[in-house]
């Protein structure tokens, strides 16, 4: 399970990456530039209600399995230069992965008091299951574990 930091009204992905060495593919069809959207979606919604003060999260009941790029992308690869490469490309440890794991908010969700911020974290997981905060950007990438 992975988890990441909410804000009111806003949904940040986390990006999820599991032990999984798998060999080398010999051709390269495209040098990626961001780590793409695959798999399923797992989205557990959170809410807040202020006539009581109470959090709720409604998990789903089916978790799509993590896949390597090997699996999911024959051939492609990600650029050497982007700080995502040494842990999910195929030339590397070519970690299984999925970038969509996450939290959102409820549309029915109360607004949360000001000054107010919702911190999941990650209590217990699997052995090799990390999450990371995810960004691709023109100038640099962010891939910090959380």
């Amino acid at each position: 399970m992975c988890f990441e930091k909410l804000s009111s009204g806003r949904f940040v992905a986390a990006v999820c990456a599991v032990s999984l060495t798998v060999a080398v593919s010999s051709g390269r069809a495209a040098t990626l530039s961001s780590v793409p959207m695959q798999g399923g979606m797992v989205m557990p919604m959170v809410s807040y209600h202020s006539s009581d003060g109470t959090m709720r999260m409604m998990m789903p009941e089916t978790v799509p399995q993590l896949t390597p790029l090997l699996v999911s992308n024959p051939g492609d690869s990600f650029d050497p230069a982007d700080p995502w490469f040494s842990a999910l490309d195929p030339s590397a440890q070519g970690n299984a992965f999925s970038r969509r794991y996450g939290f959102k908010m409820d549309a029915s969700t109360d607004l949360l008091p000001a000054g107010t911020q919702i911190w999941i974290r990650k209590l217990s997981g699997s052995a090799g299951l990390s999450a990371y905060r995810y960004q691709a950007l023109i100038t640099c990438g962010i891939w910090t574990p959380q």
